[in-house]
């Protein structure tokens, strides 16, 4: 028996792409929500975030936690919230953020959820050094099954299958963890990776200006977003005649070197 832990940091993951060997690997999809660590013992559940602060009170929904656990334990997971078309998304996570002790109106309007991928200790004992996938199969047996609380699948050897599957879903991307890797407390390691999913998008920059359209024409176009201030109208014809011969930036370049006196 050990003592059970006041605070395990969480085990970070390295970014980049998907591993060459995939069959010594499993795939978890990359959740868009808060890391959080739980200390499950006696019913009650503290909920620790990646910096070690105590966030129990934003989140009293998760309590339910407790009721699922017959044995002192400490899990890995992250909370969530999802949008309306089932998909877990951030911005909407953030009302509930940083709220100590959240309304009975704001519980209900944006309810949360754990998604639970590891367990650190249990029954007294500490799992650190056990390979994930042994990790993985005792987090299994546990049967974590709430209306709060869940348990994703992991996938073994299905690397890039389950990128393809996230990216089709318009998920975050994958996080691929090596089926022998321990747990390392509070240290970004390369035998987890994680590939997040980028969005790309050909959309035409231009500026509107207040003038009449001839009636019965209709040639807008769909907004793809906009510009948080307004450029000044010599700006635009700088950077449109840059853009007209052939100037354009490349991806995570400036636009320009220089721009003209505003």
């Amino acid at each position: 028996m050990e003592s059970f832990p006041s605070l395990i940091l969480p085990m970070m993951a390295v970014a980049g792409p998907q591993p060459t060997n995939p069959d010594a690997f499993a795939a978890e999809l990359k959740w868009d929500g808060v890391r959080v660590i739980a200390h499950v013992r006696d019913g009650a559940v503290r909920l620790v975030s990646r910096n070690g602060r105590d966030v129990s009170e934003s989140y009293p929904d998760l309590a339910a936690l407790g009721e699922l656990l017959d044995e002192p334990a400490v899990l890995d997971g992250e909370i969530v919230a999802f949008d309306q078309a089932g998909r877990p998304n951030f911005g909407t996570l953030q009302a509930r953020m940083h709220v100590r002790q959240p309304s009975q109106r704001l519980l209900a309007s944006v309810p949360v959820f754990y998604q639970v991928f590891d367990v650190l200790h249990v029954a007294g004992w500490s799992t650190l050094r056990m390979p994930y996938q042994q990790r993985r199969d005792l987090l299994d047996q546990l049967d974590l099954d709430g209306p709060r609380v869940q348990v994703p699948p992991c996938f073994p050897g299905g690397g890039a299958s389950v990128l393809d599957s996230a990216r089709q879903q318009g998920l975050e991307g994958v996080v691929s963890k090596r089926l022998d890797s321990p747990y390392l407390p509070g240290r970004r390691s390369d035998l987890w990776r994680k590939t997040k999913i980028t969005a790309m998008q050909e959309v035409v920059i231009g500026r509107v200006e207040a003038r009449r359209r001839p009636p019965g024409r209709d040639d807008r176009l769909p907004a793809a977003g906009r510009s948080r201030r307004a450029w000044p109208a010599s700006l635009c014809r700088w950077r449109g005649h840059r853009l007209h011969r052939g100037h354009a930036a490349r991806p995570g370049e400036p636009a320009a070197a220089t721009e003209p006196n505003q």
